[in-house]
């Protein structure tokens, strides 16, 4: 099974990680995105984050789902 997303280059200390809330709660924004992003897609969103970082979507922090949601763009 071929993979539509991937983790954009970056690490949590550039200027990237600093979008999106940083270390804060992952928003109810970012929750919606990430099911619409991953809807249009024919993908399961809790699947999405598991794969990019081994936790449920209400897990992540601001950062990782600003570039959770960003993959999807970029694919």
């Amino acid at each position: 099974e071929e993979t539509v997303y991937a983790l954009p280059e970056g690490q949590p200390h550039d200027k990237t990680a600093r979008q999106g809330g940083r270390n804060k709660p992952i928003s109810d924004g970012q929750v919606s995105a990430i099911h619409k992003c991953a809807a249009k897609r024919g993908l399961d969103p809790e699947k999405v984050a598991q794969d990019m970082y081994g936790k449920s979507i209400d897990d992540l922090v601001g950062w990782e789902a600003d570039q959770c949601i960003k993959s999807f763009r970029n694919r």
